[in-house]
């Protein structure tokens, strides 16, 4: 593995383990759910930057990006990180941060589709 796609790596992973560590934080504040509040473009911005990172990391690799790639970021780590909420004192298991996060993650996946099967820009 190269240094780049080796440093790329470390800020993908530090990028998830700063995920899961802010929602184990008890008592946030934003138990509100409300359709579009700032905690929805919170979920959605992170998620949006670890599929990036993702992308970024995978490409440094040489690896090909696959649809199981974007399954695993958009459905079960999402999904997880919601349920493992559960247990966490003032925090809840929400079906809209889901939406959120998933949404983060296949808009970036969409636009990497887009753009390579156009081939305007070589990846």
């Amino acid at each position: 593995m190269s240094r780049k796609a080796f440093w790329l790596s470390v800020l993908f992973y530090t990028w998830l383990v700063m995920i899961l560590a802010v929602s184990s934080i008890p008592d946030i504040g934003s138990n509100e759910e409300t359709l579009l509040g700032f905690d929805k473009y919170a979920h959605f911005g992170e998620y949006f930057v670890l599929a990036v990172l993702y992308l970024i990391m995978k490409r440094a690799r040489r690896g090909e990006v696959a649809i199981k790639n974007y399954l695993f970021l958009a459905i079960p780590l999402p999904f997880l990180e919601e349920l493992h909420q559960i247990w966490i004192r003032g925090r809840l298991f929400s079906l809209l941060d889901f939406a959120a996060d998933w949404a983060g993650v296949t808009l970036v996946f969409l636009v990497y589709y887009l753009i390579k099967s156009r081939k305007q820009i070589k990846l």
